[in-house]
């Protein structure tokens, strides 16, 4: 018995186009970048934890994006200033839940200036929807 699937491949021509966008308060290398989709950011896009420095030290940032993409994304500066994840991260997993919420899950803490790796275990939610 063999099943025969049709396929449609779709292809873009010319060249994407690329806006800049603001550069990030803090870096954010090796972090997460979720775009949400749900409550009242809808459209923004939240960049949270990663490696900050050429020591590789996590870090705890969070920085808020508008959805804009003319003349590129800003920063939210309605965002509250200083608010963080509990924990610095880097290579966990992320997603939008309940309705703009996000749930952060695992990853590591880590610095080579102190040699220490955390691997982490615990769960957090950004619940600022409610």
């Amino acid at each position: 018995f063999m099943q025969t699937l049709d396929v449609l491949v779709t292809t873009l021509s010319g060249t994407p186009t690329i806006s800049v966008a603001d550069p990030t308060p803090t870096p954010h290398a090796l972090g997460n970048v979720i775009r949400l989709e749900h409550g009242t950011r809808q459209g923004q896009v939240l960049v949270a934890g990663g490696i900050a420095d050429a020591d590789f030290t996590t870090t705890d940032a969070l920085d808020l994006y508008t959805g804009s993409t003319t003349p590129g994304a800003q920063v939210d500066t309605t965002f509250p200033a200083g608010h963080t994840l509990n924990f610095a991260r880097a290579l966990g997993a992320a997603a939008e839940v309940n309705g703009g919420n996000v749930l952060f899950a695992g990853g590591a803490e880590f610095s080579l200036a102190s040699e220490e790796i955390v691997i982490l275990e615990s769960i957090e939610l950004l619940n600022w929807e409610g």
